[in-house]
Parts: structure tokens; C-alpha cells; sequence
């Protein structure tokens, strides 16, 4: 939908003078050597790539990233002849014309073209577009102007209420780009039409899904979501630099977009790579460009002097570089847990992007603060970044006392043995407890830069055998203003066997706010077990107990006089055939001879063989070996049988007729 020139102008002025969140991290020059070697490394052993689509997705995103492709002459190898319809030729013609072996198209792919430019189809008028203005560049194809002038009018005549193309998102985008090439040649008329086409456009924005700080669009058909995002925006880009016009769109969109790049930059896919590329080529031409503000640290020491006190912020473009000119402002400086402010619009000082500030000139405590900037520049947004800044300081123990007593309560210390100690001193003499008394080291914690009492995460008191080097652990409570690590002797008997004996005692502190973690080690405890609770160590190298086994004992078997009537039993149908071939007083005077001979004996003895491999099958085959073995001997036996049965159908015959 056309809007006056006056309106966008207004509504984009506004849009300018509002402040936005920008990208967590730009796509530097480390990110784009990595993506180079993925997309390299995607080649198989042959130079070449798997699939057409891939071909075109790696070799497209070498091209963007202006670096060489490996194997040219093996990728254009693999693909030629592979253009069987409008699409697959766009891929084809991308690469071939892309690497500089393109070739005059032939009269297949030319009707193939023409015929998808005739189509009514958004889809088949994008691709068939794209390669012809494609192929037409290196003059490899030469189609009719009217023929291409028509498809265009269809292709914006197909253009949604919703500023869409057949419904589909990366169609949308696909038809942008293609609109972006015919752009470059198109005439003043079309060019007013490719204006109401890219206006129309931006409005498909409004159907994206946004994330955390990110705008994507879902996944259609094959392409993830990160194809279909990419294909639209750059497509938008494109048409709109073609044209030199300002798409009337939020800043706060496009940073939320370039963010949904950046956060997948490290994706793996040469799809997913190439959508990455192909986005941020598309911030990069983009006429409103979002700047990156980053942290270069994200910790610093509560103790720090002079300028050790500084925050470093580097303010670069999407592609990792320095801006110049550019303006950042500290606008307040919160600390997470008590929400209190301790600095605002503090003006950072620098130059070539990046800038300082001393942040210990607000004597922050320890803890995680979160900072947020405002930064501009020229041709740039204003945009405005939130980041986290740890300070990191050290504790120290104060007040602090080792106690040995009949009760679990470390205040309950009446008659107990009290021994004071002072940090980083250990207690000045052995301290003694039986297995039935308690043992309590009572401390508190303080910051060493304000004096203010601290808390932390991980407190902890330790028992180390001085002998056997075996430790117990305990967590050390809080009481709301001190720390108490207690041990009930009796408790640790089986951890320590019973061993009565020196144990060092040890106070262990660490957070992640501190400067490494507090090893205290307060002393040396006399641990006294009773006899009765002394164990051996065991050693996992000692003699281990014999396994006593028992094999399974044989069954109890019949007697000889039932095996052998059972043995009788078996043979004794086979008396019975030679008794019956006696009394019918068999012979084998009928038996053929001469050239009949050999096809009786082949065939008695095939199916002799067929019926032994049966009683093996019984035995000792399986299915698969007997169905081998009788494949074998099916083709002889059938030989043999047809022969012989011939043979005495004629004997039969011939004595008939005597």
C-alpha cells in the first residue's frame, strides 16, 4: 500500500529518534573465518558438494564472503545438465554464472524458462525471473523483452493484501530478490511499481514471531527458519537499495533481527550458514543499521586503583567494525540485588569505538551490577544496550573461635574448651575432643575494600587425617550474623575407621563475586575415638576372597536296558521294509539299463541327497543353510526325474503295444 512521501519521511524521522536495543554480538571477522572454513570443509573428498541445493547454498555464501571457492571446476562439473525445471536451473545458473563457467543456455532449458515465465504461478514466475536476468547478465540467454516484461507485471499482479507472495514468506523474499535484480533494468513505470511492491512488503513484518530480543519468521516446507528470515529481509534490502528508497520500518525491528542472526552464528548446517551470511549482508545494506555495544570485560576488582577501575565498552557495525564518531553514554548503573543506583549519565571518553569509563569512582560493593549505555552516530540509530558487570573483591574472617562442648548449640558454651584465633593464625595449641563432645569453629566474613559484613555461597569446614589423609566436610549455617561449621564427633566415626589421631581442621570460603576462593587452615585437632570403634582400611589391592563354584551337575540318564530297547525301537521299522521287500520278493531286474541307467541312478541318488539334507536340517542346519543346500540340489534332481520318468512313460508304451 503507497504511502505519501511527507508521512514516511515523518514516521521515519520518528522512528530514528527513538532509542532500541541493539545486537548481543556482531558477526566479526572471527565468525566469518569460521563460517568460510564450515562451508569448505562441507566438500567431500571428490571437490564437490552433496545436493544441488547445497551446492548453490556453500558456493552463494563463499561469493557473499568474497573469498575463492575450492574446486570450481569440479562444482560446475557437478551440476551441469541438472536444470530440469525453473527452480533447479535458478540454483544451476546462481552457480555456474557465480563461478565463472556459465554457458550459453540450451533450447531445453530456454523452453523450460519460457514456459515458466508464461506461468501463473508466483513461485515458477521468481525462479524462471531470476535465472533469466541471472543468465542474461554474461548475455548466456536470449529471451523476447516483452515475454520478461509480462512475467514481471504477473509476478507484482500476484502480490497479497498482505504485502505477501502466494502466502509464503520465503517465496516473498525469493520474489524480492529477484524483483531487486529486474530493478537494475527495469523502466521508470516499473520502477513505480517495484516502489509499491516493496512498501506493500514490509507489512509481512508484522506476521513474525519475536523471541527473546530476536524477530524470526516459522520454518516452511524444507527451509528452517533461519532460510526463510534471511531470504525475506535480504530480499527487502536488496529491493529497497535497487530502488534507493527507505523501507518505513522500525530500527527495533531490524536490531531484532540482526540479533536473531548473531545468536545462530555458530549454527552448522550449510543452509543454516548460509542464511547467517545471506542475513547480515542484508543489516549491511540495510538504510537503518543497528549498532553493537559490548562489554570487553565483565568482571571487575573491588580493590582496583587508578585506572585498573576503567570498563572498557567497544561500539562497532554488525560486522565487528569500529565506528567512529560515535557517542556512549553510561545511563545508570543498578545493582541487581539491592536495585540501587549507583551511577548515572556518566559520558564515556575514547575514540575509534571504543571507549572508558572508571566505575570505582562510585566505590560499588561487591556484586553484579547491571549497566546500561546509550550510544550514537552518524548513520546510525540511536540504540541503547544493557550489560552486566561483575565486581569482584576478597573477604577476610573475623571473630572467630574454635569450640569443643557437650552440646550442639555453639552459644551453649558453659564449661566448654574455647579457643580463640584470630585469621590467617591457627589456634596456638592442640585442640582436643572425645567422640562424644562437639566440635564448633564459629566465624564471621567481611569485604577487605568496604569493612562491610559479607555473605557467600560456599562456606565450608574441613577434617583431614594427618595420617591417612582421609577428610569429612561440612557446610557451615548462618545465623544471620555469623558462620557456624559444626562436627558431632561420633558422627564421623566409620568416615575416619575409628582412628584416634591428629586431624587438621580448615575453614573453606568461596563465591563467584570473590578473587578466588579463602583456605584458612585453623589448626590441629586431636580427634579420641574408643577402642571399640577402631576398623581396618580396607585396600582395594588386598587379597579378595575365593569364589567358590559349583557346575551344574550332569541329569540323571535312563538305564542301559531302556536305551537299548529304545535303540531297537528305531531300527526296527527298517526290518520291517526289508522284510516286506523279501516276501514281495523285490528285485531289481526291471531296473532301466544302458542310457536309461544313468537317469534311474541320477535320480535316485538326487533324491537320496534331498532326503539326508532333510535329516540334517533336523540335526544340525538351520533353515537358511537347508534352503541353500536344497536350491543346489533342486536343478539335478528335477534333470534326473524328468529323464527317468520319460524314460518309462516310453517303456510302458512300447511293452503295450507288444
Amino acid at each position: 500500500m503507497a504511502k505519501g512521501s511527507f508521512a514516511s519521511i515523518f514516521i521515519l524521522g520518528l522512528f530514528l529518534s527513538q532509542v532500541f536495543a541493539v545486537p548481543s554480538s556482531s558477526f566479526g571477522s572471527g565468525d566469518v573465518t569460521a563460517a568460510i572454513n564450515a562451508l569448505k570443509a562441507a566438500q567431500s573428498k571428490e571437490g564437490v558438494y552433496f545436493g544441488l541445493k547445497n551446492t548453490f547454498f556453500a558456493v552463494s555464501g563463499l561469493r557473499l564472503l568474497k573469498v575463492d571457492v575450492p574446486n570450481k571446476d569440479k562444482i560446475c562439473a557437478s551440476v551441469s545438465g541438472k536444470g530440469l525445471d525453473a527452480e533447479s536451473i535458478y540454483y544451476v545458473a546462481a552457480v555456474q554464472e557465480g563461478l565463472g563457467c556459465g554457458q550459453a543456455a540450451d533450447n531445453k532449458v530456454k523452453d523450460i524458462l519460457e514456459s515458466a515465465l508464461k506461468s501463473t504461478k508466483s513461485s515458477d514466475l521468481t525462479f524462471a525471473l531470476a535465472s533469466v536476468l541471472t543468465l542474461s547478465e554474461n548475455k548466456h540467454i536470449s529471451i523476447e523483452q516483452k515475454t520478461i516484461e509480462d512475467a514481471f507485471k504477473k509476478l507484482v499482479a500476484g502480490q497479497d493484501d498482505d504485502g505477501s507472495f502466494a502466502g509464503s514468506v520465503l517465496t516473498t523474499g525469493l520474489a524480492l530478490q529477484a524483483l531487486a535484480k529486474y530493478a537494475k533494468v527495469a523502466k521508470a513505470e516499473d520502477k513505480e511499481r517495484l516502489t509499491t511492491v516493496l512498501e506493500s512488503a514490509v507489512e509481512v513484518l508484522s506476521s513474525a514471531d519475536a523471541g527473546a530480543g530476536t524477530l524470526e519468521f516459522s520454518p516452511e516446507k524444507d527451509a528452517s527458519s533461519l532460510r526463510v528470515t534471511s531470504t525475506y529481509f535480504n530480499g527487502l534490502s536488496n529491493l529497497a537499495a535497487a530502488l534507493g528508497k527507505k523501507v518505513d520500518t522500525k530500527a527495533e525491528n531490524v536490531a531484532q533481527i540482526a540479533e536473531f542472526f548473531v545468536q545462530n552464528k555458530q549454527t552448522g548446517t550449510v543452509e543454516d550458514i548460509f542464511a547467517v551470511i545471506q542475513g547480515i549482508e542484508g543489516v549491511k545494506n540495510f538504510h537503518i543499521q543497528p549498532l553493537v555495544v559490548s562489554l570487553l570485560q565483565n568482571f571487575i576488582s573491588a580493590t582496583a586503583k587508578a585506572n585498573e577501575g576503567n570498563i572498557r565498552v567497544q561500539v562497532t557495525d554488525i560486522s565487528g567494525n569500529a565506528v567512529s564518531g560515535a557517542k556512549v553514554t553510561l545511563n545508570k548503573a543498578v545493582n541487581r540485588e539491592d536495585k540501587k543506583s549507583v551511577a548515572s549519565n556518566q559520558e564515556l571518553t575514547g575514540a575509534a569505538g571504543e571507549f572508558q569509563y572508571n566505575f570505582m569512582t562510585n566505590k560499588p560493593e561487591v556484586g553484579v551490577y547491571d549497566l546500561e549505555f546509550a550510544a550514537s552516530a552518524d548513520k546510525f540509530a540511536p540504540t541503547k544496550s544493557t550489560q552486566s558487570l561483575k565486581v569482584v573483591g576478597q573477604v577476610t574472617i573475623y571473630e572467630s573461635r574454635v569450640v569443643v562442648s557437650d552440646s550442639k548449640d555453639p552459644d551453649d558454651i558453659l564449661g566448654a574448651n574455647k579457643h580463640t584465633v584470630e585469621y590467617p593464625n591457627t589456634v596456638a595449641s592442640k585442640v582436643v575432643a572425645e567422640h562424644n563432645q562437639h566440635l564448633h569453629v564459629t566465624f564471621k566474613l567481611k569485604h577487605v575494600a568496604s569493612g562491610k559484613a559479607a555473605k557467600a555461597h560456599q562456606v565450608m569446614a574441613s577434617l583431614v587425617n594427618k595420617a591417612t589423609g582421609e577428610e569429612v566436610i561440612v557446610a557451615a549455617s548462618h545465623d544471620g550474623s555469623k558462620y557456624n561449621a559444626h562436627f558431632f564427633v561420633e558422627d564421623f566415626a566409620d568416615n575416619f575407621h575409628g582412628a584416634s589421631g591428629d586431624y587438621q581442621l580448615s575453614v573453606i570460603v568461596g563465591d563467584s563475586s570473590l578473587q578466588g576462593t579463602l583456605t584458612w587452615k585453623v589448626g590441629t585437632v586431636e580427634l579420641r575415638f574408643p577402642a571399640s570403634a577402631k576398623k581396618e582400611i580396607a585396600t582395594p589391592f588386598g587379597a579378595k576372597p575365593e569364589i567358590q563354584h559349583k557346575f551344574r551337575e550332569p541329569e540323571k540318564r535312563p538305564s542301559l536296558a531302556i536305551s537299548s530297547a529304545f535303540s531297537l525301537a528305531v531300527l526296527a521299522p527298517w526290518g520291517v521294509l526289508f522284510i516286506g521287500f523279501i516276501a514281495v520278493k523285490a528285485n531289481i531286474g526291471n531296473f532301466p539299463t544302458g542310457g536309461g541307467f544313468i537317469r534311474a541312478v541320477g535320480y535316485q541318488a538326487t533324491l537320496g541327497a534331498i532326503l539326508a539334507l532333510y535329516g540334517l536340517y533336523w540335526l544340525r542346519l538351520n533353515m537358511v543353510q537347508t534352503l541353500t543346500y536344497l536350491s543346489i540340489l533342486a536343478l539335478p534332481y528335477l534333470f534326473f526325474s524328468q529323464r527317468a520318468l520319460n524314460y518309462l512313460a516310453t517303456q510302458n508304451a512300447k511293452s503295450k503295444r507288444e
